[in-house]
């Protein structure tokens, strides 16, 4: 089972990614990227340098096979280690991993970029996206906000949310003009219109943990997750993070529910024939 609190295991059938936003900069997965190839992973070699990205990614053809064996309904959480709409992923590579999801239909799969306009490229020149995909994006500050959430409208997936980890200011949903990205005007109606009209059905919220860990306050999390309960979104509160200013816990990424103020033990899914859980919170 996977540590990612949120899904059941991870599925990597390419490696390695690239910095493109803050939230990149203390990435977990180029830590364990390096700890891998300095253990011998050949699949690693040549994308990371001293822990940091290089921008190459490695495809790996045995990993197509993983899912398929499988015969138990899982929750996949896809490229854990990598980004599927990051640039030097051709798109018939993107098509025979979209492929393997079609096929195993037994599987949900967790798919989530910080590519958003990649990802609408993609789904622009392919059509729908499978019926067994989650599509979602990283949101991890405002100025990412406009630019990749209207981004959503473009694949008819079953489920389609945020991640906002790590989250690395207040991110108001509601009521933040989206005048980035060349959006001028917040959508009309607000936060609840937008969201049903984009059928944004989840969001993940968490803050950073590890080394260097930036700060979050506890304001931060209750915006987001009473933005989500005002539009009737399921919220999954993952981590406060290594580094809440207002909020010190015992577990080293803020990760233990119990430890928590009782409003922010929300941990819910969406409600859907296709999920590890039912919504519910913690």
């Amino acid at each position: 089972m996977s540590k990612i609190e949120w899904t059941e295991k991870t599925w990597n059938p390419t490696v390695g990614c690239s910095i493109v936003s803050p939230g990149c900069h203390h990435c977990y997965a180029m830590r364990q990227a390096q700890r891998n190839l300095n253990m011998g992973s050949d699949r690693y070699a040549g994308t990371v340098e001293n822990f940091r990205w290089t921008g190459q990614v490695n495809v790996v053809p045995e990993a197509l096979e993983i899912p398929k064996r499988r015969k138990t309904p899982t929750m996949w959480f896809v490229n854990s280690m990598s980004d599927l709409f990051h640039e030097s992923i051709g798109f018939d590579i993107i098509d025979q991993i979209f492929d393997v999801m079609r096929s195993c239909e037994q599987h949900t799969f967790q798919v989530l970029t910080k590519r958003a306009e990649r990802m609408a490229d993609y789904f622009e020149s392919r059509g729908c996206c499978p019926d067994n995909a989650w599509m979602g994006v990283s949101i991890e500050d405002c100025a990412r906000l406009a630019r990749k959430a209207q981004l959503l409208r473009v694949p008819q997936a079953r489920v389609r949310f945020i991640s906002a980890e790590p989250l690395l200011e207040a991110i108001d949903f509601g009521l933040a003009r989206w005048n980035a990205g060349g959006v001028s005007e917040r959508p009309p109606g607000g936060l609840s219109t937008w969201w049903v009209d984009s059928r944004v059905n989840w969001v993940i919220v968490g803050g950073e943990s590890g080394p260097g860990a930036r700060a979050t306050e506890l304001a931060w999390f209750r915006q987001i997750v009473a933005d989500c309960q005002t539009a009737g979104v399921p919220v999954f509160v993952k981590q406060l993070g290594s580094n809440c200013t207002d909020h010190k816990t015992r577990h080293p990424k803020g990760g233990d529910p119990a430890e928590w103020p009782e409003d922010l033990r929300v941990r819910e899914f969406p409600n859907t024939a296709r999920g590890i859980a039912p919504t519910e919170s913690a």
